[in-house]
């Protein structure tokens, strides 16, 4: 689905901007109307994981902590019953930059009736090998909230090890 940027004022007249994505511009000014939001301003973006080249150029790094924050929602949210594809909407509108990108192609590619972990693999500088196995037995399983959680521990340990090896 396209992704739209939009300039809004919210019911008590302060105005807003940020990014939603739906299928048309008619479509974007239903779901802020829904939100409360009126609409002054809907520019399209590029279309959903595609961007420009040089766009990337600008972007910062996604932090290994965004990696770890995301798989520890993610994990809460399955375990709540919050159904994949439905989480990951969810999570692509708390991040922004890079990893806004990657969970919008990822919500794009599930919704296209690809695997959580083959779409994953489409962003292997984002989630290592390791990361991607897990959520494919985590998928087979049927226990990919569990893997999830266990996951963010090794996550976590790794984060705390690289720090130590920083300080020495």
């Amino acid at each position: 689905m396209p992704l739209f940027s939009h300039q809004s004022f919210n019911k008590k007249g302060e105005q807003t901007s940020g990014k939603i994505d739906a299928s048309s511009i008619a479509a974007a000014k239903d779901l802020l109307r829904g939100q409360g939001l009126m609409p002054t301003q809907i520019t399209a973006l590029a279309e959903s994981g595609e961007r420009q080249w040089y766009s990337f150029l600008f972007d910062r790094p996604i932090e290994f902590k965004s990696i770890i924050v995301f798989t520890r929602q993610l994990a809460v949210l399955l375990r709540s019953g919050v159904p994949l594809l439905q989480a990951i909407e969810l999570l692509t509108e708390q991040f922004d930059g890079q990893m806004h990108y990657v969970l919008v192609s990822i919500k794009d590619g599930l919704k296209s009736g690809e695997s959580f972990a083959s779409e994953l693999g489409k962003h292997p500088r984002v989630f290592s090998s390791i990361y991607i196995q897990l959520a494919r037995a985590g998928e087979a399983s049927g226990k990919l909230e569990m893997i999830l959680d266990r996951l963010t521990v090794y996550l976590e340990r790794t984060e705390e090890q690289k720090n130590e090896l920083k300080k020495q």
